[in-house]
C-alpha cells in the first residue's frame, strides 16, 4: 500500500475532467450559447479540473515526546499532501476530505464518549506555497512515499522554522500566527474506524475566525488557494494516552479554469 496522486482521472477510479475537457466543451457550447452562461453551467453543474491524493496506509501519531521536552506530549504527522495546483486554474471552488481514522478507544470524559467533544486527536489542513527550490523538507517524502513526523527531536530548528514559514497565515489581523485550520475530532474512546466525509467550498459562511471547533467550515482557507499551492493533510494528537490511528485519506482541490 502507498500513495497515488494525479490530476485527472485513473482507469478504475473516479472521473476527474481536466483543463483540456473543460476547454472542449467550452468550445463545443459556444455554437449555442455566450461565453458567460456556458461557465455558469459549468460552475453549478461543478463540472471542474482536480487535483486528487490519495493515501492507505496504516499510521498510528501518538502523542509523545518531542523536539520540546517540557511541552506537552503531542504528535503531528503529515500524512497526505496533493501536488501544486496547477497553472490553469483561475479560482480553487472547493476542498473534500475523506478520512478514515480512530483515536485510542478509552480515556476522555465519560460525557464525551462517542462525541467529538473532549477529544485531543484531530486533523489539521495546511495550505503550502514555496518555490519548489524552498519546499519544508517533508514534502517530496509525503507527497511520494510515506507520512512524515514533524515533532522529532533530532530535526533540525532551523528547518521547522522554513517548514512552518511555508504555510499560508490566516488572513485575521487578531490571529496572525494561525497557520492551520481544524478539519475535524474523531470521535472520543471510540476504538473503531469512522470515515469523516468534510467538504470546504468558497461560497460557505464562514464568519467564525476560531480555528479549534471540531468540524470547521473551511471557506477562508479555500479562498486563499491559488496556483503553486499545495494542500497538506496533518494528523494530531496531544496528551499522554492520545493516538490517532489513521487507515486511509483522500484531498480532492476542485478548481475552475
Amino acid at each position: 500500500m502507498g500513495s497515488a496522486l494525479s490530476l485527472q482521472q485513473t482507469r478504475t477510479g473516479p472521473y476527474y475532467p481536466c483543463a483540456a475537457d473543460i476547454f472542449e466543451l467550452r468550445e463545443f457550447f459556444l455554437h449555442y450559447l455566450p461565453l458567460e452562461l456556458i461557465d455558469t453551467i459549468l460552475d453549478c453543474a461543478e463540472y471542474w479540473p482536480c487535483v486528487h491524493a490519495e493515501r492507505a496506509l496504516d499510521v498510528v501519531a501518538r502523542a509523545k515526546r518531542g523536539r520540546h521536552p517540557h511541552a506537552a506530549p503531542n504528535a503531528e504527522y503529515v500524512y497526505l499532501v496533493t501536488k501544486r495546483i496547477p497553472p490553469e486554474a483561475k479560482v480553487v471552488q472547493k476542498v473534500v476530505y475523506n478520512i478514515t481514522s480512530h483515536d485510542q478507544g478509552w480515556g476522555g470524559e465519560e460525557r464525551d464518549r462517542g462525541t467529538h467533544g473532549g477529544s485531543w486527536t484531530w486533523f489539521e489542513a495546511a495550505n503550502i506555497r514555496a518555490p519548489e527550490d524552498a519546499e519544508p523538507w517533508w514534502v517530496d517524502a509525503a507527497e511520494h512515499r510515506f507520512p512524515v513526523d514533524l515533532d522529532v527531536p533530532d530535526h533540525a530548528e532551523e528547518d521547522a522554522a522554513a517548514s512552518l514559514k511555508a504555510e499560508v497565515r490566516s488572513p485575521n489581523p487578531e490571529t496572525p500566527d494561525k497557520s492551520r485550520w481544524t478539519i475535524t475530532t474523531n470521535l472520543t474512546a471510540v476504538g473503531s474506524y469512522t470515515t469523516h466525509t468534510l467538504t470546504w467550498t468558497r461560497e460557505d459562511s464562514d464568519d467564525s475566525d476560531d480555528l479549534t471547533e471540531h468540524q470547521k467550515l473551511g471557506a477562508k482557507f479555500v479562498r486563499l488557494l491559488d496556483v503553486g499551492d499545495r494542500v497538506a493533510l496533518i494528523a494530531r494528537a496531544r496528551y499522554p494516552g492520545w493516538a490517532n490511528h489513521i487507515r486511509s485519506a483522500t484531498i480532492d482541490v476542485y478548481f475552475s479554469v
